[in-house]
């Protein structure tokens, strides 16, 4: 092959690498998000901040940051609550796989938001967990709870 041919070669291999695994089989996507997101919220629940952010995008990282998420954490009991799956809605964003997973959880009673315990009679919380490929795996993108 001649330099000229790399030339040509090159860019499209540079313009291709971000689109890699944006065609992923949704149903392996969605076995692997799910059991990604479940994995992060265990590491939340038992404490293992470190491990939990390694599970998150770059931009989560970016926008949260480990104390953050620590800070989140606390701030939002049902966070330490055992969850149970509600929904899952799979979809795309500019051509990348993403799903966004609804559990419900509620405060176990030891739990503490800024200070207050929590009833154990407290309604479930809704805590939503986004799941987008990202390099060659599956990462968080995002994690609400209200």
């Amino acid at each position: 092959m001649r330099h000229r041919d790399w030339l040509m070669i090159i860019p499209a291999l540079v313009l291709a690498s971000p689109l890699a695994g944006c065609g992923r089989d949704s149903s392996k996507a969605g076995e692997d998000g799910r059991a990604l997101a479940a994995e992060f919220l265990d590491d939340l629940r038992a404490g293992r901040f470190p491990e939990a952010f390694a599970r998150t995008t770059t931009e989560f990282k970016s926008l949260m940051g480990l104390d953050t998420l620590r800070d989140y954490v606390k701030a939002h009991p049902a966070l330490k609550g055992t969850p149970e799956l509600a929904d899952a809605k799979p979809s795309s964003r500019n051509g990348i796989k993403v799903t966004e997973y609804t559990y419900k959880a509620t405060a176990p009673p030891s739990a503490h938001a800024r200070g207050k315990p929590s009833s154990s009679s407290s309604s479930p919380a809704t805590i939503k967990v986004l799941v987008v490929a990202e390099g060659d795996g599956w990462a968080v993108e995002s994690l609400t709870a209200e």
